[in-house]
């Protein structure tokens, strides 16, 4: 509950978190904007594969 009001996160983005908090994980992997408040969580190491948004041509 702390974590969501230190990070404003979202409802189901912290369920995510947690989950794989609880499972273990090291890593949480998310197509999310790095912008997004899941990317401030100190639980986890949340990495960003989305990809370079091109420019209009």
């Amino acid at each position: 509950m702390a974590e969501g009001c230190k990070t404003g996160i979202s409802g189901i983005d912290a369920l995510h978190i947690a989950c794989a908090v609880f499972a273990g994980a090291e890593e949480f992997i998310t197509t999310e904007k790095a912008s997004k408040p899941m990317h401030r969580t100190d639980l986890i190491r949340v990495t960003c594969i989305r990809p370079e948004e091109k420019p209009a041509q």
